[in-house]
């Protein structure tokens, strides 16, 4: 609800005649007497879970980046440990 809030929408009143929700078929009514336009409520649903994907895809992709990097640079410690020349560093 405080999603429908910030988006300026307000929650109806369930009509006594069984009044239709935004001409999308008859309305479900909660215990609460609001009307519940399922229809909303399941495209909400789904962008939901898109958005959730996404940001599990992009975490996965950041993790991959912070290994590389992680491998890089162990590379580079044991190029340090290994180089029998005194002075020799990574390589940049």
């Amino acid at each position: 609800m405080v999603a429908w809030l910030a988006a300026g929408r307000t929650p109806r009143r369930a009509e006594s005649s069984g009044g239709v929700a935004r001409g999308r078929g008859p309305p479900a009514t909660g215990g609460l007497g609001w009307t519940i336009d399922v229809e909303d409520l399941t495209h909400r649903a789904e962008e939901a879970l898109y958005t959730a994907v996404g940001l599990g895809i992009l975490g996965f992709q950041h993790l991959q980046v912070r290994r590389r990097e992680l491998a890089r640079s162990l590379e580079d410690i044991v190029r340090q440990v290994t180089d029998p020349r005194p002075g020799a560093g990574p390589s940049r």
